[in-house]
């Protein structure tokens, strides 16, 4: 999942000048993940091992669906975009390629 926060963190430093030379994600195309109910909502898990990780720019994100991240809304990425698309399909919200995921995008999500 990509919390606000480190998507922020990104494009702050992104507005300083700081050129990333790898940003990684957690890939839900790769990990056998359990949604989580809590306090009648869903959540996704957060895994951390080393191959449960892909590059951010390769990822299509599921965005606005009804499953929340450890900070509430977040957005998952899936390297394939099939297993997005099939998230989409169960869950809600809609996908989006990294290049859509602006400061102007993250602002208006976190904002409703």
């Amino acid at each position: 999942m990509v919390p606000h926060a480190r998507v922020r963190y990104y494009f702050r430093h992104e507005r300083r000048g700081w050129e990333a030379t790898a940003i990684y994600v957690t890939d839900y195309s790769l990990v056998d993940y359990e949604l989580q109910e809590r306090d009648g909502r869903l959540y996704m898990p957060a895994p951390t091992a080393a191959g449960t990780f892909g590059d951010a720019t390769a990822m299509t994100y599921v965005m606005e669906s009804e499953v929340h991240g450890g900070m509430g809304p977040e957005l998952h990425p899936f390297s394939a975009a099939e297993d997005a698309r099939a998230f989409v399909e169960e869950h809600g919200g809609r996908t989006v390629p990294f290049d859509d995921v602006t400061p102007q995008l993250i602002a208006a999500y976190t904002a409703r």
